[in-house]
Protein backbone atom coordinates (compact mmCIF):
# COMPACT_ATOMS: atom_id res chain seq x y z
CA UNK A 1 0.00 0.00 0.00
CA UNK A 2 1.57 3.35 -1.03
CA UNK A 3 1.65 6.31 1.58
CA UNK A 4 -0.53 8.60 -0.45
CA UNK A 5 -3.30 5.33 -0.18
CA UNK A 6 -2.89 4.60 3.63
CA UNK A 7 -2.92 8.50 4.22
CA UNK A 8 -6.46 8.56 2.64
CA UNK A 9 -7.69 5.88 4.29
CA UNK A 10 -6.65 6.96 7.47
CA UNK A 11 -7.82 10.64 6.93
CA UNK A 12 -11.43 8.80 5.87
CA UNK A 13 -11.77 6.94 9.43
CA UNK A 14 -10.82 10.35 11.26
CA UNK A 15 -13.41 12.09 9.55
CA UNK A 16 -16.19 9.33 10.01
CA UNK A 17 -15.15 8.98 13.56
CA UNK A 18 -15.65 12.62 13.56
CA UNK A 19 -18.70 13.01 11.98
CA UNK A 20 -20.24 10.38 14.77
CA UNK A 21 -19.39 12.57 17.48
CA UNK A 22 -20.96 15.08 15.45
CA UNK A 23 -24.40 13.45 15.09
CA UNK A 24 -24.21 12.85 18.45
CA UNK A 25 -23.91 15.93 20.10
CA UNK A 26 -26.75 17.34 17.47
CA UNK A 27 -29.34 14.34 19.09
CA UNK A 28 -28.09 15.41 22.42
CA UNK A 29 -28.50 19.16 22.04
CA UNK A 30 -32.28 18.23 19.95
CA UNK A 31 -33.10 15.98 23.00
CA UNK A 32 -32.27 18.58 25.66
CA UNK A 33 -34.45 21.48 23.48
CA UNK A 34 -37.53 19.18 24.51
CA UNK A 35 -36.89 17.49 27.62
CA UNK A 36 -37.92 19.08 30.58
CA UNK A 37 -35.56 19.80 33.53
CA UNK A 38 -36.96 18.04 36.14
CA UNK A 39 -34.23 19.27 38.66
CA UNK A 40 -33.14 23.05 39.30
CA UNK A 41 -29.60 24.24 39.54
CA UNK A 42 -29.81 24.23 43.05
CA UNK A 43 -30.75 21.90 45.60
CA UNK A 44 -32.50 22.10 48.93
CA UNK A 45 -32.47 18.89 51.42
CA UNK A 46 -34.70 18.23 54.40
CA UNK A 47 -32.18 17.47 57.35
CA UNK A 48 -32.96 15.03 59.88
CA UNK A 49 -31.64 15.71 63.82
CA UNK A 50 -29.99 11.77 63.57
CA UNK A 51 -29.41 9.16 61.30
CA UNK A 52 -32.33 7.01 63.37
CA UNK A 53 -35.29 5.93 61.72
CA UNK A 54 -38.32 8.66 61.93
CA UNK A 55 -36.14 11.19 63.64
CA UNK A 56 -37.57 14.49 63.95
CA UNK A 57 -36.68 17.34 60.91
CA UNK A 58 -34.45 20.23 61.67
CA UNK A 59 -36.13 21.84 58.15
CA UNK A 60 -34.81 22.50 54.74
CA UNK A 61 -31.67 24.25 53.78
CA UNK A 62 -30.20 25.08 50.76
CA UNK A 63 -27.36 22.14 50.04
CA UNK A 64 -26.35 23.36 46.57
CA UNK A 65 -26.23 26.61 44.88
CA UNK A 66 -24.77 25.23 41.66
CA UNK A 67 -24.49 22.24 39.98
CA UNK A 68 -21.53 21.60 37.79
CA UNK A 69 -20.99 18.00 35.69
CA UNK A 70 -17.84 17.34 33.05
CA UNK A 71 -18.61 14.26 31.11
CA UNK A 72 -16.12 12.45 29.33
CA UNK A 73 -16.16 8.86 27.04
CA UNK A 74 -13.00 7.77 24.99
CA UNK A 75 -13.04 5.40 22.32
CA UNK A 76 -10.76 6.16 19.46
CA UNK A 77 -7.46 5.39 21.24
CA UNK A 78 -4.43 5.45 18.95
CA UNK A 79 -1.22 4.16 20.79
CA UNK A 80 -1.68 -0.05 21.50
CA UNK A 81 -4.95 0.12 23.24
CA UNK A 82 -7.78 -1.48 21.94
CA UNK A 83 -10.87 0.86 20.76
CA UNK A 84 -13.69 1.24 22.97
CA UNK A 85 -17.30 1.01 20.60
CA UNK A 86 -19.42 2.55 24.13
CA UNK A 87 -17.37 4.98 25.65
CA UNK A 88 -18.52 8.20 23.98
CA UNK A 89 -22.46 6.76 23.51
CA UNK A 90 -22.22 6.33 27.22
CA UNK A 91 -21.01 9.58 27.80
CA UNK A 92 -23.26 11.57 25.69
CA UNK A 93 -26.50 9.28 27.65
CA UNK A 94 -24.89 10.36 30.98
CA UNK A 95 -25.00 14.25 29.89
CA UNK A 96 -28.42 13.88 28.54
CA UNK A 97 -29.93 12.68 31.82
CA UNK A 98 -27.20 14.80 34.30
CA UNK A 99 -28.89 18.28 31.82
CA UNK A 100 -32.04 16.40 32.86
CA UNK A 101 -31.18 16.79 36.78
CA UNK A 102 -30.47 20.13 36.40
CA UNK A 103 -26.42 20.48 36.32
CA UNK A 104 -24.59 22.30 33.86
CA UNK A 105 -23.02 20.09 31.76
CA UNK A 106 -19.55 20.06 29.81
CA UNK A 107 -19.27 16.94 27.70
CA UNK A 108 -16.05 16.03 26.33
CA UNK A 109 -14.96 13.14 23.70
CA UNK A 110 -12.00 11.11 22.79
CA UNK A 111 -9.13 13.37 24.86
CA UNK A 112 -5.68 13.33 24.70
CA UNK A 113 -2.83 12.87 27.59
CA UNK A 114 -2.33 16.86 27.04
CA UNK A 115 -6.06 17.76 27.10
CA UNK A 116 -7.54 15.22 29.59
CA UNK A 117 -5.03 16.72 32.29
CA UNK A 118 -5.92 20.60 31.28
CA UNK A 119 -9.72 19.66 31.36
CA UNK A 120 -9.81 17.87 34.70
CA UNK A 121 -7.75 20.67 36.28
CA UNK A 122 -9.45 23.70 35.08
CA UNK A 123 -12.91 21.70 35.82
CA UNK A 124 -11.98 21.31 39.37
CA UNK A 125 -9.90 24.93 39.98
CA UNK A 126 -12.80 26.77 37.55
CA UNK A 127 -15.50 25.49 37.87
CA UNK A 128 -15.23 24.63 41.86
CA UNK A 129 -14.77 28.15 43.31
CA UNK A 130 -17.70 28.08 45.20
CA UNK A 131 -18.40 26.14 48.28
CA UNK A 132 -22.01 25.86 47.89
CA UNK A 133 -21.25 23.79 44.79
CA UNK A 134 -21.71 20.28 43.60
CA UNK A 135 -19.00 19.05 41.06
CA UNK A 136 -19.73 15.69 39.57
CA UNK A 137 -17.57 13.79 36.96
CA UNK A 138 -17.79 10.74 34.38
CA UNK A 139 -14.98 9.23 32.91
CA UNK A 140 -15.63 6.54 30.31
CA UNK A 141 -12.46 5.26 28.72
CA UNK A 142 -9.88 2.64 29.77
CA UNK A 143 -7.61 2.93 33.23
CA UNK A 144 -5.02 0.86 34.19
CA UNK A 145 -3.37 -0.46 37.47
CA UNK A 146 0.58 -0.89 37.55
CA UNK A 147 1.82 -1.73 40.78
CA UNK A 148 -0.94 -1.25 42.95
CA UNK A 149 -1.24 2.41 41.92
CA UNK A 150 -4.09 3.61 39.79
CA UNK A 151 -4.18 5.55 36.24
CA UNK A 152 -6.23 6.84 33.17
CA UNK A 153 -5.25 6.92 30.09
CA UNK A 154 -5.95 8.87 27.42
CA UNK A 155 -6.23 8.15 23.81
CA UNK A 156 -3.08 9.05 22.69
CA UNK A 157 -0.89 7.38 26.17
CA UNK A 158 1.20 4.33 25.19
CA UNK A 159 0.55 0.83 26.36
CA UNK A 160 1.60 0.20 30.47
CA UNK A 161 4.85 -1.47 29.47
CA UNK A 162 6.70 1.51 27.51
CA UNK A 163 8.53 3.37 29.94
CA UNK A 164 6.62 7.06 28.83
CA UNK A 165 3.38 5.29 29.95
CA UNK A 166 3.45 6.85 33.43
CA UNK A 167 4.57 10.32 31.65
CA UNK A 168 1.21 10.18 29.37
CA UNK A 169 -1.15 8.88 31.66
CA UNK A 170 -2.82 10.36 34.71
CA UNK A 171 -1.84 8.75 38.09
CA UNK A 172 -4.89 8.78 40.64
CA UNK A 173 -2.75 10.00 42.93
CA UNK A 174 -2.65 13.41 41.14
CA UNK A 175 -6.44 13.33 40.86
CA UNK A 176 -6.66 13.09 44.05
CA UNK A 177 -4.50 16.74 44.75
CA UNK A 178 -6.70 18.15 41.88
CA UNK A 179 -10.04 17.22 43.55
CA UNK A 180 -8.29 19.25 47.10
CA UNK A 181 -8.16 22.11 44.79
CA UNK A 182 -11.67 22.82 44.56
CA UNK A 183 -13.10 24.72 46.88
CA UNK A 184 -16.40 22.99 46.11
CA UNK A 185 -17.70 21.12 49.41
CA UNK A 186 -19.10 18.14 47.55
CA UNK A 187 -17.53 16.14 44.47
CA UNK A 188 -18.31 12.99 43.22
CA UNK A 189 -15.70 11.22 40.11
CA UNK A 190 -17.53 8.28 38.25
CA UNK A 191 -15.23 6.19 36.45
CA UNK A 192 -16.38 3.71 33.95
CA UNK A 193 -13.21 1.38 34.02
CA UNK A 194 -10.75 -0.78 36.10
CA UNK A 195 -7.73 0.43 38.36
CA UNK A 196 -7.07 0.08 41.64
CA UNK A 197 -8.79 2.52 43.96
CA UNK A 198 -5.29 3.76 46.08
CA UNK A 199 -6.63 6.73 47.05
CA UNK A 200 -9.82 6.34 48.62
CA UNK A 201 -11.20 3.76 50.79
CA UNK A 202 -13.57 1.49 49.90
CA UNK A 203 -17.07 1.96 51.43
CA UNK A 204 -18.94 -1.36 52.86
CA UNK A 205 -21.96 -1.84 54.37
CA UNK A 206 -25.52 -0.03 53.84
CA UNK A 207 -25.76 3.84 53.69
CA UNK A 208 -27.12 6.03 56.40
CA UNK A 209 -30.95 5.95 56.83
CA UNK A 210 -31.32 9.41 57.20
CA UNK A 211 -30.33 12.64 55.78
CA UNK A 212 -28.17 14.86 58.20
CA UNK A 213 -26.29 17.52 59.37
CA UNK A 214 -22.91 15.82 58.81
CA UNK A 215 -24.51 15.14 55.30
CA UNK A 216 -23.64 18.59 54.31
CA UNK A 217 -19.87 18.35 55.30
CA UNK A 218 -17.23 17.96 53.00
CA UNK A 219 -16.60 15.49 50.77
CA UNK A 220 -14.91 13.49 48.00
CA UNK A 221 -16.27 10.69 46.91
CA UNK A 222 -15.96 7.75 44.36
CA UNK A 223 -16.94 5.08 42.22
CA UNK A 224 -15.57 2.68 39.51
CA UNK A 225 -17.34 0.58 37.65
CA UNK A 226 -14.52 -2.47 38.44
CA UNK A 227 -11.94 -3.76 40.58
CA UNK A 228 -7.82 -3.59 39.86
CA UNK A 229 -7.41 -6.13 36.80
CA UNK A 230 -10.73 -7.08 35.94
CA UNK A 231 -12.31 -6.73 32.14
CA UNK A 232 -14.90 -4.15 32.51
CA UNK A 233 -17.37 -5.04 30.05
CA UNK A 234 -18.17 -2.47 27.22
CA UNK A 235 -21.60 -3.16 26.39
CA UNK A 236 -23.39 0.13 28.54
CA UNK A 237 -24.76 -2.21 31.24
CA UNK A 238 -22.79 0.14 33.87
CA UNK A 239 -23.66 3.55 32.44
CA UNK A 240 -27.64 1.84 31.99
CA UNK A 241 -27.82 1.28 35.80
CA UNK A 242 -26.61 4.51 36.61
CA UNK A 243 -28.82 6.54 34.55
CA UNK A 244 -31.96 4.53 35.91
CA UNK A 245 -30.51 5.42 39.37
CA UNK A 246 -31.36 8.85 38.76
CA UNK A 247 -34.27 8.69 36.91
CA UNK A 248 -36.00 6.87 40.20
CA UNK A 249 -36.79 3.50 37.72
CA UNK A 250 -34.44 1.27 39.95
CA UNK A 251 -34.97 1.58 43.96
CA UNK A 252 -31.57 3.17 44.46
CA UNK A 253 -32.87 5.55 46.70
CA UNK A 254 -32.75 2.94 49.92
CA UNK A 255 -33.68 4.84 52.27
CA UNK A 256 -36.94 6.10 50.63
CA UNK A 257 -36.72 9.72 51.76
CA UNK A 258 -36.34 10.84 47.97
CA UNK A 259 -32.87 11.94 47.90
CA UNK A 260 -30.30 10.06 46.34
CA UNK A 261 -27.14 10.22 47.68
CA UNK A 262 -23.22 8.73 46.36
CA UNK A 263 -23.46 6.24 49.15
CA UNK A 264 -26.90 5.22 48.17
CA UNK A 265 -25.34 4.99 44.58
CA UNK A 266 -22.50 3.69 45.05
CA UNK A 267 -24.35 0.52 47.23
CA UNK A 268 -27.30 -0.20 44.52
CA UNK A 269 -24.95 -0.25 41.65
CA UNK A 270 -22.11 -2.44 43.23
CA UNK A 271 -24.57 -4.71 44.39
CA UNK A 272 -26.28 -5.31 41.18
CA UNK A 273 -23.21 -5.33 38.80
CA UNK A 274 -21.55 -8.16 40.98
CA UNK A 275 -24.69 -10.54 40.71
CA UNK A 276 -25.46 -9.31 37.04
CA UNK A 277 -21.86 -10.46 36.22
CA UNK A 278 -21.56 -13.68 38.53
CA UNK A 279 -18.72 -11.12 40.64
CA UNK A 280 -16.48 -10.46 37.37
CA UNK A 281 -17.34 -7.46 37.54
CA UNK A 282 -17.04 -5.75 41.22
CA UNK A 283 -17.66 -1.70 41.85
CA UNK A 284 -15.84 -0.10 44.22
CA UNK A 285 -16.92 3.21 45.78
CA UNK A 286 -15.60 5.43 49.26
CA UNK A 287 -14.25 8.28 50.11
CA UNK A 288 -10.83 9.64 49.83
CA UNK A 289 -8.27 9.01 52.16
CA UNK A 290 -8.41 12.55 53.49
CA UNK A 291 -10.01 13.51 57.31
CA UNK A 292 -11.24 16.61 55.99
CA UNK A 293 -12.94 15.38 52.81
CA UNK A 294 -14.17 11.98 54.03
CA UNK A 295 -17.25 13.14 56.35
CA UNK A 296 -20.31 14.61 54.20
CA UNK A 297 -22.01 12.49 51.01
CA UNK A 298 -22.83 13.42 47.25
CA UNK A 299 -26.90 14.61 46.96
CA UNK A 300 -26.77 13.57 42.94
CA UNK A 301 -30.57 13.09 42.56
CA UNK A 302 -33.65 14.45 44.37
CA UNK A 303 -36.14 11.48 43.49
CA UNK A 304 -39.19 13.30 44.62
CA UNK A 305 -39.28 16.23 41.95
CA UNK A 306 -39.51 13.63 39.07
CA UNK A 307 -43.35 11.98 40.35
CA UNK A 308 -42.29 8.46 40.35
CA UNK A 309 -45.00 6.74 39.53
CA UNK A 310 -44.32 3.97 41.17
CA UNK A 311 -46.59 0.89 39.24
CA UNK A 312 -45.48 2.04 35.67
CA UNK A 313 -41.53 2.50 36.85
CA UNK A 314 -41.84 -1.28 38.28
CA UNK A 315 -43.07 -2.61 35.27
CA UNK A 316 -40.39 -0.71 33.32
CA UNK A 317 -38.19 -1.88 35.92
CA UNK A 318 -38.16 -5.41 36.06
CA UNK A 319 -38.01 -5.29 31.69
CA UNK A 320 -34.85 -3.44 31.66
CA UNK A 321 -33.40 -5.32 34.40
CA UNK A 322 -34.66 -8.86 32.51
CA UNK A 323 -32.75 -7.19 29.51
CA UNK A 324 -29.51 -6.22 31.71
CA UNK A 325 -29.76 -9.35 32.72
CA UNK A 326 -29.70 -11.12 29.65
CA UNK A 327 -27.59 -9.38 27.88
CA UNK A 328 -24.74 -10.25 30.63
CA UNK A 329 -25.80 -14.00 30.78
CA UNK A 330 -24.89 -13.90 26.93
CA UNK A 331 -21.69 -12.12 27.70
CA UNK A 332 -20.63 -15.28 30.17
CA UNK A 333 -21.88 -18.07 27.81
CA UNK A 334 -21.94 -20.84 30.50
CA UNK A 335 -24.48 -23.20 31.41
CA UNK A 336 -24.27 -21.64 35.28
CA UNK A 337 -25.52 -18.45 34.29
CA UNK A 338 -28.67 -19.11 31.93
CA UNK A 339 -29.12 -21.60 34.84
CA UNK A 340 -29.04 -18.41 37.23
CA UNK A 341 -31.17 -16.67 34.87
CA UNK A 342 -33.62 -19.49 34.46
CA UNK A 343 -34.08 -19.40 38.59
CA UNK A 344 -34.90 -15.61 38.38
CA UNK A 345 -37.29 -15.63 35.62
CA UNK A 346 -38.93 -19.07 35.42
CA UNK A 347 -40.78 -17.32 33.09
CA UNK A 348 -39.60 -14.36 31.57
CA UNK A 349 -38.97 -13.74 27.83
CA UNK A 350 -35.42 -15.37 27.16
CA UNK A 351 -36.75 -18.61 29.19
CA UNK A 352 -36.93 -20.88 26.08
CA UNK A 353 -33.78 -19.63 24.48
CA UNK A 354 -31.73 -20.12 27.73
CA UNK A 355 -33.26 -23.56 28.34
CA UNK A 356 -31.61 -24.50 24.36
CA UNK A 357 -28.81 -22.94 25.06
CA UNK A 358 -28.44 -24.63 28.77
CA UNK A 359 -28.70 -27.97 26.10
CA UNK A 360 -26.35 -27.33 23.58
CA UNK A 361 -23.58 -26.57 26.27
CA UNK A 362 -24.17 -29.76 27.80
CA UNK A 363 -23.70 -31.41 24.58
CA UNK A 364 -20.49 -29.51 23.57
CA UNK A 365 -19.32 -30.59 26.98
CA UNK A 366 -20.28 -34.07 26.86
CA UNK A 367 -18.88 -34.45 23.56
CA UNK A 368 -15.70 -32.82 24.75
CA UNK A 369 -15.58 -35.21 27.58
CA UNK A 370 -15.78 -38.07 25.13
CA UNK A 371 -13.01 -37.33 22.71
CA UNK A 372 -11.25 -36.32 25.93
CA UNK A 373 -11.86 -40.06 26.97
CA UNK A 374 -11.48 -41.60 23.75
CA UNK A 375 -7.66 -40.13 23.48
CA UNK A 376 -6.69 -41.35 26.44
CA UNK A 377 -7.64 -45.08 25.59
CA UNK A 378 -5.66 -44.79 22.37
CA UNK A 379 -3.27 -47.21 22.02
CA UNK A 380 -0.22 -46.72 19.85
CA UNK A 381 -0.37 -49.65 17.41
CA UNK A 382 3.01 -51.63 17.19
CA UNK A 383 4.93 -52.16 13.94
CA UNK A 384 4.24 -55.34 12.27
CA UNK A 385 7.50 -57.47 11.65
CA UNK A 386 8.98 -57.26 8.12
CA UNK A 387 8.64 -60.14 6.18
CA UNK A 388 11.62 -62.32 6.17
CA UNK A 389 12.66 -62.85 2.89
CA UNK A 390 12.94 -66.61 1.18
CA UNK A 391 16.23 -68.40 0.75
CA UNK A 392 17.01 -71.96 -0.78
CA UNK A 393 19.81 -74.43 0.60
CA UNK A 394 21.75 -75.94 -2.16
CA UNK A 395 24.06 -79.54 -0.59
CA UNK A 396 27.69 -78.54 0.01
CA UNK A 397 29.88 -80.63 2.01
CA UNK A 398 33.26 -79.40 2.68
CA UNK A 399 35.40 -78.13 6.03
CA UNK A 400 35.86 -74.40 7.03
CA UNK A 401 37.91 -72.45 9.79
CA UNK A 402 36.76 -69.41 11.41
CA UNK A 403 39.04 -66.87 10.23
CA UNK A 404 37.87 -64.91 13.37
CA UNK A 405 35.64 -65.35 16.60
CA UNK A 406 31.79 -65.85 15.51
CA UNK A 407 28.40 -66.68 16.43
CA UNK A 408 26.15 -69.22 14.59
CA UNK A 409 22.32 -68.06 13.97
CA UNK A 410 18.99 -69.86 13.79
CA UNK A 411 18.12 -68.35 10.23
CA UNK A 412 20.42 -66.73 8.00
CA UNK A 413 20.01 -63.32 8.86
CA UNK A 414 21.73 -61.48 11.37
CA UNK A 415 18.74 -59.90 13.61
CA UNK A 416 18.29 -64.05 13.98
CA UNK A 417 18.87 -65.84 17.63
CA UNK A 418 22.36 -66.70 18.37
CA UNK A 419 22.32 -70.40 18.87
CA UNK A 420 26.53 -71.03 19.01
CA UNK A 421 29.43 -69.71 19.54
CA UNK A 422 32.76 -70.53 17.27
CA UNK A 423 36.29 -69.53 18.08
CA UNK A 424 39.17 -68.27 15.74
CA UNK A 425 40.80 -71.23 13.75
CA UNK A 426 37.64 -73.40 14.97
CA UNK A 427 37.23 -75.92 12.13
CA UNK A 428 33.42 -75.95 10.94
CA UNK A 429 31.39 -78.99 8.88
CA UNK A 430 29.58 -76.80 6.27
CA UNK A 431 26.67 -78.96 4.82
CA UNK A 432 24.54 -76.54 2.60
CA UNK A 433 25.16 -73.28 1.08
CA UNK A 434 22.27 -70.88 1.18
CA UNK A 435 21.06 -68.64 -2.56
CA UNK A 436 18.46 -66.29 -2.85
CA UNK A 437 19.48 -63.49 0.01
CA UNK A 438 21.68 -60.25 -1.08
CA UNK A 439 24.51 -61.72 1.14
CA UNK A 440 26.31 -64.99 1.44
CA UNK A 441 25.66 -67.42 4.02
CA UNK A 442 26.65 -71.34 5.06
CA UNK A 443 24.48 -73.93 6.66
CA UNK A 444 26.60 -75.86 9.31
CA UNK A 445 26.26 -78.75 11.45
CA UNK A 446 27.34 -77.85 15.20
CA UNK A 447 26.28 -80.65 17.87
CA UNK A 448 23.54 -81.90 16.43
CA UNK A 449 22.28 -78.42 15.75
CA UNK A 450 21.57 -76.98 11.56
CA UNK A 451 22.54 -73.25 12.12
CA UNK A 452 24.07 -70.45 10.12
CA UNK A 453 27.16 -68.73 9.72
CA UNK A 454 28.27 -65.79 7.52
CA UNK A 455 30.52 -67.35 4.55
CA UNK A 456 32.96 -64.12 4.67
CA UNK A 457 34.14 -65.21 8.19
CA UNK A 458 35.39 -68.81 6.95
CA UNK A 459 37.90 -69.65 4.73
CA UNK A 460 39.19 -73.28 3.50
CA UNK A 461 42.29 -72.56 4.18
CA UNK A 462 43.38 -74.12 7.53
CA UNK A 463 45.26 -71.59 10.15
CA UNK A 464 49.09 -71.60 11.13
CA UNK A 465 49.67 -74.02 14.70
CA UNK A 466 51.59 -72.85 16.94
CA UNK A 467 54.30 -75.00 18.37
CA UNK A 468 52.58 -76.23 21.76
CA UNK A 469 49.20 -76.85 19.43
CA UNK A 470 51.44 -79.26 16.99
CA UNK A 471 52.66 -80.86 20.48
CA UNK A 472 49.17 -81.39 21.56
CA UNK A 473 48.68 -82.82 18.45
CA UNK A 474 51.27 -85.22 17.94
CA UNK A 475 50.86 -86.67 21.71
CA UNK A 476 47.32 -87.33 20.86
CA UNK A 477 47.82 -88.83 17.99
CA UNK A 478 50.27 -91.22 19.93
CA UNK A 479 47.72 -91.46 22.53
CA UNK A 480 50.14 -90.10 25.16
CA UNK A 481 47.90 -88.25 27.73
CA UNK A 482 50.56 -86.66 29.74
CA UNK A 483 48.24 -83.58 29.64
CA UNK A 484 44.23 -82.92 30.27
CA UNK A 485 44.60 -80.58 27.61
CA UNK A 486 45.60 -82.63 24.92
CA UNK A 487 42.99 -85.20 26.04
CA UNK A 488 40.11 -83.00 25.37
CA UNK A 489 41.47 -81.49 22.92
CA UNK A 490 41.68 -85.38 21.08
CA UNK A 491 38.28 -85.66 22.52
CA UNK A 492 37.09 -82.44 20.80
CA UNK A 493 38.75 -83.21 17.01
CA UNK A 494 37.18 -86.85 17.50
CA UNK A 495 33.71 -85.53 17.73
CA UNK A 496 34.41 -83.12 14.65
CA UNK A 497 35.33 -86.13 12.48
CA UNK A 498 31.91 -87.52 14.07
CA UNK A 499 30.23 -84.93 12.46
CA UNK A 500 31.92 -85.52 9.49
CA UNK A 501 31.61 -88.59 8.80
CA UNK A 502 27.98 -88.82 10.03
CA UNK A 503 27.25 -87.31 6.61
CA UNK A 504 29.62 -89.05 4.55
CA UNK A 505 30.03 -92.32 5.15
CA UNK A 506 26.12 -93.17 4.36
CA UNK A 507 26.48 -95.96 1.80
CA UNK A 508 24.48 -96.66 -1.12
CA UNK A 509 22.42 -99.51 0.34
CA UNK A 510 21.85 -97.17 2.93
CA UNK A 511 20.64 -94.19 0.66
CA UNK A 512 18.20 -96.82 -1.38
CA UNK A 513 16.78 -98.30 1.57
CA UNK A 514 16.04 -94.54 2.34
CA UNK A 515 14.43 -93.85 -0.85
CA UNK A 516 12.11 -96.90 -1.27
CA UNK A 517 11.15 -96.60 2.19
CA UNK A 518 9.64 -93.02 1.24
CA UNK A 519 8.25 -93.60 -2.13
CA UNK A 520 4.89 -94.79 -0.35
CA UNK A 521 3.40 -90.86 -1.75
CA UNK A 522 3.67 -89.72 -5.16
CA UNK A 523 4.03 -86.14 -3.45
CA UNK A 524 7.24 -84.78 -4.02
CA UNK A 525 6.92 -82.55 -1.00
CA UNK A 526 6.13 -85.11 1.08
CA UNK A 527 8.89 -87.54 -0.16
CA UNK A 528 11.59 -84.93 0.33
CA UNK A 529 10.18 -84.15 4.07
CA UNK A 530 10.48 -88.29 4.45
CA UNK A 531 14.29 -88.59 3.05
CA UNK A 532 15.12 -85.08 5.29
CA UNK A 533 13.48 -86.85 8.67
CA UNK A 534 15.30 -90.36 7.86
CA UNK A 535 18.61 -89.05 7.06
CA UNK A 536 18.69 -87.56 10.24
CA UNK A 537 17.89 -89.81 12.33
CA UNK A 538 20.33 -91.85 10.52
CA UNK A 539 22.92 -89.23 11.21
CA UNK A 540 22.05 -89.02 14.58
CA UNK A 541 22.44 -92.74 15.14
CA UNK A 542 25.90 -92.60 13.43
CA UNK A 543 26.84 -89.98 15.91
CA UNK A 544 25.80 -91.24 18.87
CA UNK A 545 27.48 -94.12 18.17
CA UNK A 546 31.15 -92.29 17.17
CA UNK A 547 30.48 -89.85 19.89
CA UNK A 548 30.92 -92.96 22.21
CA UNK A 549 34.14 -94.49 20.65
CA UNK A 550 35.26 -90.80 21.15
CA UNK A 551 34.63 -90.97 24.77
CA UNK A 552 36.24 -94.54 25.36
CA UNK A 553 39.74 -93.18 24.00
Amino acid sequence: MTGLAKFTIEWLYMKSIQLQILLYLICFLLMNAYVPVLALNQVKVELKTSEKKGAESLGNIDLYQESYALVIGNDNYTNGWPRLSNGVKDAIAVADELTRQGYTVDLKTDLSAVELKSTLRNFFIMRGQNPEARLFLWYAGHGQTVKGEGFLVATDTPTSDKPDFKLSAIHMRDFGSWVRLAESKHVLAVFDSCFAGTIFTAQRGSPPPSITMATTYPVRQFLTSGDANQLVLDNGAFRELFVRALRGEERADINFDGYLTASELGFFISDRMTNLTQANQTPRYGKLRDKDYDRGDFIIAVLEQQNLLVDKSIKVQATETENLMWESVRQINTASAYQQYLSKYSRGMFTDLAKLQIETLNKKQQKQKKQLKQQKKIVVAKPSKPKEPTYNLQPLVKTVYATEALVAKGKPFVKATTKAVFEKGEQINVIAEVSGLSSQWLQVLEREQEVFISAGLVTDTPPKKSMAQLIKESKAQMGVNTDAGVSEYRQKQCFKDCEGKSYLDMNASTQKSMEDACSFSGDSKQYDFCIKQAKNVWRKSLLKSCESQCQRR
